[in-house]
């Protein structure tokens, strides 16, 4: 069972000076991991294996201690408080409403990542299948999920992250709960059908289609029709859009043969009866669709805090900073000073990610802060299938295998290890006026950042404004 803290605070006034700043240098060292064990091992006992409860605060009045049994005697009575204070809070919840927590709990998740690319604080990436919690919203509380992408159809970020990072089931119970969607659908899977029987019965299929099931290849017509959701609502009823979206999916499914993509697309015209689609009326409704409001609470849709902060679990990425430059320009993704376009950006998102874990599909959720360092808004979507080449892999070895090289005092490390012990390490993102403020986590090892020979206090990239300040 997971129980997750956003803040952790204490207040203690000291008898003298010294005091003070040796309970304040040792505190962390000493007495904070028992303590998140004692507040696991509280909940633990007083909350069911399949209940997600919020509390919004916990006080506690410690009392006095003496500087002499401090070690022990808070220990043990932190734990006691704890667990009075917390049967009092979890008494005062009706039974019925515990019962549905965890439900809530999903609902809130999803529309919060639909709506920012990030998770709430209480969520625990570690464990969250975003198709499941989806499911299990579509389930039990459809009319309430229906309601938010009414209340959303124009934003085109919720609907391009719906597109990237969700399975074709969740998809298709979307465009089920709305009847311009299934419109679409309907006209999309017509038209296919046409195009195929027309294309076969001329014999146009060449040596590059020849025993392919064409109408599979347009299997993926669900996700044009998400991404220009923000378009068919607009244009509701209009021709002209889903001719240019679809025509768009032509272009990709007979990428291998433009002659064939040609043919196909003057079958398009001839069943549409539209030879020249009104120009830029899809770039339009996409354009129009940035600047919508984004809900970010299944409870009451409020906005976004003032302050933009996230928990980071790859913190040390940072200490790659000197070494990125080069390797993307090596891998041909920057143009000088900036990214050469979208798809080099995306590509760079995932290769940091991969840098820090090894891992090769990420989800979205998991990449705010290396949006970030790639110079994207937090909220920005990212496809979850950027396909890593060979190259890139290889780049990315090197590069890990560079930093051990010129930190001397990890000679014998491996990239794994390199990972494991700095990498992979807590953090807390803050956004300030020049940039954002990154807390990382410390821990034993950290005696040996003593001897990196490049500074990263301060992070600079040539290809953001924003500078990192790093706290470590």
């Amino acid at each position: 069972m997971t129980h997750v803290v956003n803040r952790l605070q204490f207040e203690v006034v000291c008898s003298d000076e010294e005091l003070s700043l040796n309970l304040r240098q040792n505190f962390a060292q000493t007495v904070q991991q028992e303590i998140a064990q004692i507040i696991d091992e509280v909940c633990s006992e007083s909350v069911g294996e399949h209940e997600s409860i919020k509390i919004d605060r916990i006080e506690l009045d410690m009392g006095s201690f003496s500087r002499h049994t401090f070690g022990t005697d808070f220990r043990t009575v932190f734990r006691q408080k704890l667990r009075a204070e917390l049967a009092k809070q979890l008494a005062a919840i009706p039974q019925q409403s515990r019962q549905i927590s965890q439900l809530l709990s999903d609902t809130e998740m999803l529309f919060y990542f639909l709506s920012n690319g990030s998770l709430p604080w209480f969520a625990d990436e570690g464990t969250i299948n975003l198709d499941k919690i989806f499911s299990n919203v579509a389930l039990n509380h459809a009319d309430v999920l229906k309601s938010f992408f009414e209340h959303v159809k124009s934003n085109g970020n919720i609907w391009k992250r719906l597109a990237w990072q969700f399975n074709a089931s969740s998809k298709d119970v979307v465009i089920s709960l709305s009847a311009e969607l299934k419109k679409a659908q309907e006209t999309f899977l017509n038209w296919v059908t046409q195009i195929v029987n027309k294309l076969t019965a001329r014999g146009s299929f060449t040596v590059d289609f020849a025993g392919t099931d064409i109408q599979k290849e347009f299997s993926d017509i669900n996700d044009v029709i998400i991404k220009n959701a923000p378009a068919i609502f607009t244009y509701s009823g209009s021709i002209d859009v889903l001719h240019q979206a679809f025509q768009s999916q032509i272009q990709e499914v007979f990428k291998a043969n433009q002659a064939l993509a040609d043919a196909a697309a003057v079958e398009l015209s001839v069943i549409t009866g539209i030879s020249q689609p009104e120009p830029g009326i899809l770039a339009e409704a996409k354009q129009s669709a940035q600047n919508d409001p984004v809900i970010t609470s299944a409870s009451n849709g409020s906005a976004a805090d003032d302050v933009q902060k996230y928990s980071v679990k790859y913190a040390g990425i940072v200490l790659l900073a000197p070494f990125l430059k080069p390797f993307f320009t090596q891998l041909d993704l920057l143009n000088g000073r900036e990214w050469k376009n979208t798809e080099s950006t995306f590509r760079a998102v995932h290769l940091l990610k991969f840098l820090a874990t090894g891992q090769k599909k990420v989800p979205e959720y998991a990449l705010v802060f290396e949006k970030i360092l790639c110079g994207l808004p937090a909220d920005m979507p990212v496809p979850l299938d950027i396909i890593l080449t060979d190259e890139e892999i290889a780049e990315s070895e090197s590069l890990l295998k560079a930093v051990i090289s010129h930190w001397n005092i990890l000679k014998n490390t491996s990239t794994d290890g390199l990972r494991e012990s700095f990498m992979k390490r807590d953090g807390l993102l803050t956004r300030k006026e020049n940039g954002w403020l990154l807390q990382v986590e410390r821990k034993t090892l950290d005696v040996l950042l003593d001897s990196i020979p490049w500074g990263f206090s301060t992070i600079s990239l040539v290809w953001t404004r924003d500078l990192i300040f790093v706290e470590w």
